[in-house]
């Protein structure tokens, strides 16, 4: 069994790195799980422990859903948290600009089903995780950050590729090893 997951890596240029830099600058005294920038990406699926013979066929099934597929452009917009603002467990970015995106996910998703994975109910929202807090002390703070940078657009992104990856949970975090990757078509 591997722990799975299909994904756009995304590009980090100087805005969102400067804004991780000021953010964890800000932030530094309290508990919080920063995701390094080469690990940053909009998960379109998370298959958990997938059985190594289906591997190869979600592969295939990836291959088969991008074929026609063509760089596109997002906007990373916002800052935001899920949970909520008193109690944070995910600080991230919105996107906006994501049609061929979903387009891309009901397309994988028709090929999945017959795999016999399961699809989620819920709508399809991206989102780039930057952060897990543990703990922040300063509420306040965060949601001025929050509201500075509501609807402002942080980074626009030229996506090229799809990675199909392997999660490998570390004591030190995550590494994602890609087993399949897919290159857009340019244009």
């Amino acid at each position: 069994m591997k722990r799975t997951f299909i994904a756009v890596p995304v590009p980090v240029e100087e805005p969102l790195r400067k804004l991780l830099g000021e953010l964890r600058h800000t932030f530094r005294e309290d508990r919080i799980k920063w995701i390094e920038p080469e690990n940053l990406h909009l998960t379109l699926f998370f298959f958990g422990e997938t059985n190594e013979e289906i591997i190869p066929s979600v592969s295939s099934a990836l291959v088969r859903s991008t074929s026609n597929v063509s760089e596109f452009k997002l906007d990373f917009v916002s800052l935001g948290v899920f949970k909520n603002l008193k109690n944070p467990r995910v600080l991230w970015v919105g996107v906006e600009g994501f049609q061929v995106l979903a387009e891309i996910k009901r397309a994988l998703e028709k090929e999945i089903i017959s795999l016999g994975f399961k699809i989620e109910e819920r709508d399809f929202v991206p989102h780039l995780t930057l952060a897990r807090p543990k703990w922040i002390e300063n509420k306040k703070k965060l949601g001025e950050w929050l509201d500075r940078y509501k609807n402002r657009i942080i980074q626009e992104a030229k996506i090229t590729k799809l990675v199909y990856y392997e999660s490998i949970l570390t004591r030190e975090g995550p590494v994602y090893k890609p087993i399949q990757e897919i290159t857009l078509k340019s244009g």
